[in-house]
């Protein structure tokens, strides 16, 4: 089977990790602009979340055109306009999949670890990371995350390339992760799976049974609770290491990006592809706010584009597809 990955132009998104993996009779190929797509020679497209385009003439492939979203705690309205292009939607925070049943084939997908670039680390410079970004409007994470670490000997909050994220991440005994909205994301499994502790908001709804908390990791309440709990860490870290140990094997074993690109093809192998509509693929580019992108070999269908301007112009748009 070859796929093609169809990716942000972004090193460290999601869709990138996918291209690291190996698994016998799969050839993997990670397109980030509708260049070069020559869709005869793949037998399923898989596109994940944030990418804003798809190949030119998708309407016309008759392989299989999976949809994996991220970020459906922000912009839900968008990307159930996007998934209507998909034959199978995956969606990596459970509490999601309820927002896609009633139209499409959905499934939960959590994000997972790229084990490609596990470091065996064993020396930790740091008592607590955090490495992401802090300036998410609306979000007080900026600010709760520099009065947690300035308590404790931490590294750099920004400026790294994954590999060297995930290297710092093993140098650190304790890895604090603040969401924007209790979200399961991908620093969840990276801290987990570089063999540090995991210190984080995550509501328990998103978790489902995957990870046991107060086990396989530590939770927090607030900046004041976080400052409390990493003392405590510290306090007892041999003990907090070991179940730490634990809870990375199970990452390694079971939450690896090639595990989640194994349970895409699982999943999918019934699934019978459906033709999409040229109007669909507007309303893609249309949603994605990428309309320069938009190709077709049919003037017909080309012309939906200035038709989405129109719409969108009056506010149409939503009242039409809400559901």
């Amino acid at each position: 089977m070859k796929i093609a990955i169809l990716s942000a132009d972004e090193e460290n998104t999601t869709a990138r990790h996918f291209g690291d993996v190996c698994l016998t009779g799969v050839i993997i190929e990670v397109h980030t602009s509708q260049r070069n797509v020559n869709l005869d020679q793949y037998e399923m497209v898989i596109w994940i979340d944030p990418c804003n385009f798809l190949p030119v003439n998708i309407e016309n492939f008759s392989g299989l055109k999976i949809g994996y979203f991220i970020d459906t705690h922000r912009s839900m309205f968008k990307r159930k306009i996007i998934a209507n292009c998909f034959d199978f939607v995956f969606v990596a925070q459970k509490i999601a999949v309820h927002q896609f049943e009633r139209r499409h084939n959905v499934a939960w997908l959590p994000l997972a670890y790229n084990d490609k670039y596990n470091s065996k680390i064993s020396a930790k410079k740091y008592e607590v990371s955090f490495i992401g970004n802090t300036n998410h409007k609306g979000s007080s994470r900026g600010k709760d995350v520099d009065q947690i670490l300035k308590t404790f000997r931490h590294p750099e909050t920004s400026g790294y390339h994954f590999i060297d994220m995930l290297k710092t991440y093993s140098e650190s005994k304790i890895v604090l992760n603040n969401t924007i909205g209790g979200e399961l994301n991908m620093r969840f499994f990276e801290g987990i799976g570089s063999g540090a502790v995991l210190l984080t908001d995550q509501d328990d709804d998103c978790i489902g049974d995957l990870f046991i908390p107060g086990k396989d990791f530590i939770k927090f309440s607030g900046p004041e609770d976080a400052i409390q709990k990493v003392h405590m860490i510290l306090s007892d870290y041999k003990a907090y290491s070991l179940n730490a140990k634990k809870a990375q094997d199970k990452v390694l074993r079971l939450h690896t990006y090639k595990k989640r690109l194994m349970e895409i093809v699982k999943r999918s192998q019934n699934v019978q592809p459906k033709a999409i509509l040229g109007f669909h693929v507007g309303l893609f580019y249309f949603a994605t706010n990428n309309l320069k992108d938009f190709s077709s070999n049919n003037v017909f269908l080309k012309s939906w584009k200035y038709m989405l301007i129109f719409v969108n112009k009056f506010r149409k748009l939503k009242s039409f597809f809400y559901q």
